[in-house]
């Protein structure tokens, strides 16, 4: 009552949502993508979609989590990029906790996402060295890629 209070007194009028905490659940377009990315590497990869942190309490998630003898990779799927720099930290934090070899980021080839991974530059290569061909050569193998990933579909 006292922000409503406050908000009027300055002519403003107060609008509050609340979402669950935690990770929200993929939607379509990303299940869609991660479709696209399985169909593509080899069946020798177990895959567990939504893989929870194993932290008790910890409601994050990474949208994929593949394993194979000797690596595991967190994949995670964006349709739709907005800030780079805040979505690789993200990311990074929950490969970390998930004690992930790799990470995987696995984008939507659109006009925008593209305009905004060339911006991203040298980050993004230094952050995620393997290109999409590279990466899937070696994921459709069967095959550790090496380093974090950058795939474009």
């Amino acid at each position: 009552m006292e922000l409503s209070t406050v908000a009027a007194a300055v002519g403003m009028k107060l609008y509050v949502r609340v979402y669950p905490g935690g990770h929200r659940p993929l939607d379509a377009p990303q299940l869609a993508l991660l479709a696209a990315f399985n169909a593509r590497i080899h069946a020798h990869w177990r895959r567990q979609l939504e893989a929870p942190m194993p932290i008790p309490g910890d409601l994050r998630a990474v949208d994929e989590l593949i394993r194979t003898d000797g690596c595991s990779c967190a994949v995670e799927a964006y349709t739709r990029l907005a800030d780079i720099g805040r979505q690789l930290r993200l990311s990074r934090t929950k490969q970390r906790d998930i004690k992930a070899d790799r990470l995987i980021w696995v984008v939507k080839g659109s006009r925008a996402n593209r305009r905004l991974l060339h911006e991203a530059g040298p980050l993004l290569v230094e952050e995620l060295p393997v290109a999409t061909r590279v990466a899937m050569r070696a994921l459709a193998a069967g095959e550790d890629p090496g380093a974090d990933c950058l795939v474009i579909l």
